[in-house]
């Protein structure tokens, strides 16, 4: 009696999620959710199924400070067994909007496997080329800068990107976004790299022409 007590308790949950959902309440869905989450005991499957509705909810919030969360929950459903090509296509548009590219390519190229049409397709292609475009960008585009950045500018957008992205900031998230936020702090640093051994040459050889030498 107790566990079907419990069984309808966390079937209400659910139906009460689903209701807000489907009514475009979705804080209060995303809520629900969360609090069957934490209080329920679920099989793998149904806890599956509340971290894609949780995802969902928070998609039709709209918030972007919810990109990291969604895709968090998308990767817990996918690790429970719920591995669609629904579930990787919401993870895949969001961690394009959080620019972690090669894990967006990545879903997408699942979701354009188990779901062939033009607009898969095109979503792919579109996340491909925006990854070549980043692979092959200037140092300057990477840390978003103008081509004239001083050193000091150059340490700044490094040290706020740095702080975004860096692996040490993430070790509780899911192993995809780990892997994609060291790949992206991977490319910030060696961007910066680049760009303060660049204008120490330049000092050096701007050095060298003040005193009426030529440096080569």
């Amino acid at each position: 009696m107790k566990e079907q007590r419990e069984d309808i308790g966390q079937m209400t949950f659910i139906g009460k999620g689903l209701f807000a959902y489907m009514n475009d309440l979705n804080d209060a869905a995303f809520n629900v959710f969360s609090e069957a989450l934490a209080n329920g005991s679920f099989t793998n499957e149904e806890s599956a199924l509340l971290h894609i509705l949780r995802a969902k909810a928070l998609v039709a919030c709209g918030h972007p400070s919810d990109d990291l969360a969604i895709i968090a929950d998308c990767c817990m459903a996918i690790d429970k067994g719920l591995g669609g090509w629904e579930v990787h296509q919401i993870r895949g548009k969001h961690l394009l909007k959080q620019e972690l590219l090669g894990a967006a390519v990545e879903d997408l190229e699942i979701v354009n496997r188990l779901k062939r049409s033009a607009e898969t397709r095109q979503a792919l292609n579109e996340a491909k080329n925006k990854l070549m475009t980043w692979e092959t960008q200037s140092h300057h585009n990477a840390l978003g800068l103008q081509q004239t950045a001083t050193n000091p500018q150059i340490l700044k957008a490094y040290k706020n990107l740095s702080m975004k992205y860096h692996p040490d900031r993430h070790r509780d998230k899911p192993e995809v976004l780990q892997k994609a936020f060291e790949e992206k702090f991977k490319r910030i640093t060696n961007a910066k790299t680049a760009l303060m051994e660049n204008q120490h040459q330049w000092q050096h050889e701007a050095k060298f022409q003040q005193n009426g030498y030529s440096y080569h």
